[in-house]
């Protein structure tokens, strides 16, 4: 998977984009080429990232006869931040990337966006496994057991079979562990509905052993779960999954939840899983919900204190588990001791991480739970004292936005969405896209009487839409999404001028047409 799948207020207020509509046939013209490798280092016990363009790397793959390692990041996003402490550190990952062309692929880099929608990826962060002529031998994102990504380049390179053929003929066993980790992300899948990857994915688990066979389980329950939310209330609910099918899921993890041995290798697909998961096991009755509670609660509380976890992926079980209890209890409260006993260990997570200007990932993982605890005032607190130290200081004033909503406070809000946009401006055109779209919505959706601001905004964020040249992947969406609010809050004569002004100035050049 990519974006971690932790549903809470923060994530939902400032998540990033949404995966891209890859219909549109992407041009693989010279634009793209203009990617290049950043921060790429060369001391020894470091990943010697490929120092050129990505097209320079596949020529060299295909001259060298080496697979590519494509990292999709971004210097903002927590998760990123994460995997480059935990994983990029490692020996034996570092080891393993030496028989690879490394090609680290920021979102911001000039044309990285066109590759983006040529490697069909979207969240951050993403580790693609690719042939040299390009074809898709896996993908990684974060939260796993950390010895597990050395082992999956190793098994890429002796498996040369793309992954999905091994998904669509699932029959050699060797395929499990590959297929059990890989990220699934149905909008990489040419040709594969969401659906025919969840049956994939079941089939697939029927032929495989052990924790292979409940990752693919999980992984299709996920697939599942996600469908009946998409189709609830909609005229095609009826092609949402089978309900009674779904109940003998939710059965089949209730038992899982008393294997300790099997949990710990699915532990962060189990904490991942769409919330609605929930939801079915209220409906199984309250003495069920209470026996999956206890269960969910001690073996996150066992992945928490697993150090083969990253220090933030533990902490986002903590948040797990405090989820469970709220969701699972019939009064929705949290215990005192277990609310304390949280606090706790984001405290000693902050204090022991002391490198102020690489704790992204730390500070995420303890909004999540503050979140889950209701503490939006610590929360307020921990993001400003953050603030200064950050490099990326747009993404904590995100989250400030965020909580003062929640609020009620909206004029504090647009405020602190005004400074993050601002803040934003020194980096590349994703970054400040993704940004000026929320300004220009949050604008929409708290003050819609102010239609000076809006045109402001909006004309600002469309002018530096038209200097990126083509328009691909999350900054098509965030232009997209621009425009969707635009419509919807466009039911006067004057918005709806507005709102023509801006698509026209969007349309002023024809590559950001394709937007």
């Amino acid at each position: 998977m990519t974006d971690r799948r932790i549903s809470s207020f923060f994530l939902t207020s400032v998540c990033l984009l949404g995966a891209c509509d890859h219909s549109n046939k992407v041009s693989e013209r010279v634009e793209a080429s203009s990617a290049v490798a950043t921060n790429a280092p060369s001391k020894t016990g470091e990943i010697a990232w490929y120092k050129g363009s990505v097209e320079q790397a596949i020529a060299a793959a295909v001259h060298d006869k080496k697979p590519l390692l494509v990292y999709w990041g971004a210097k903002w996003c927590p998760y990123c931040q994460a995997l480059r402490k935990t994983v990029f550190t490692r020996p034996d990952f570092i080891a393993n990337t030496r028989l690879f062309v490394p090609v680290y692929l920021d979102g911001d880099l000039p044309g990285a966006q066109a590759w983006a929608e040529i490697f069909k990826v979207s969240g951050y962060p993403t580790l693609l496994i690719l042939k040299p002529d390009r074809t898709e031998l896996g993908r990684m994102s974060g939260g796993m057991d950390l010895s597990q990504y050395a082992t999956l380049l190793d098994e890429a390179l002796q498996e040369q079979r793309p992954i999905l053929d091994a998904l669509r003929n699932a029959n050699n066993p060797e395929d499990c562990h590959r297929l059990a980790y890989n990220g699934w992300d149905p909008a990489a899948l040419p040709g594969v509905s969401v659906d025919q990857l969840r049956s994939f994915l079941s089939i697939a688990a029927s032929r495989c052993k052990g924790s292979d066979q409940v990752r693919l389980q999980l992984e299709a329950l996920d697939l599942a779960l996600q469908d009946t939310v998409e189709h609830a209330g909609t005229p095609d609910h009826n092609a949402a999954p089978d309900y009674g099918a779904l109940v003998v899921q939710i059965r089949d993890l209730s038992a899982l939840l008393d294997r300790p041995d099997e949990i710990r290798s699915v532990i962060d697909v189990l904490a991942g899983l769409n919330e609605s998961v929930f939801t079915l096991v209220t409906q199984q009755g309250p003495e069920f919900a209470a026996s999956v509670r206890t269960r969910w609660v001690a073996r996150m509380q066992e992945a928490a204190d697993d150090q083969r976890f990253g220090d933030a992926d533990r902490l986002t079980y903590i948040a797990s588990f405090l989820a469970a209890t709220r969701a699972l209890t019939s009064d929705h409260a949290i215990p005192i001791t277990m609310q304390a006993f949280a606090r706790g260990r984001v405290t000693q997570a902050l204090e022991a991480d002391r490198d102020r200007f690489k704790r992204n990932d730390l500070v995420n993982a303890a909004g999540i739970i503050y979140d889950e605890l209701g503490d939006s005032e610590v929360a307020r607190l921990l993001y400003l004292k953050e603030l200064p130290n950050s490099r990326t200081p747009y993404y904590y004033m995100s989250h400030l936005a965020a909580i003062t909503e929640k609020q009620g406070k909206s004029q504090e809000a647009l405020d602190w969405m005004a400074k993050a946009y601002s803040a934003a401006q020194g980096e590349g055109p994703a970054t400040r896209l993704r940004w000026g779209s929320s300004y220009v919505r949050a604008l929409i959706r708290l003050a819609p009487d102010d239609a000076a601001r809006i045109r402001t905004a909006a004309l600002q964020v469309a002018a530096e839409a038209s200097q990126t040249g083509t328009v691909h992947a999350r900054s098509r969406v965030a232009l997209e999404q621009i425009n969707g609010a635009l419509a919807q809050w466009a039911n006067t004569p004057q918005r709806r001028a507005i709102a023509a002004e801006v698509a026209a100035r969007f349309l002023k050049d024809p590559t950001v047409h394709q937007a």
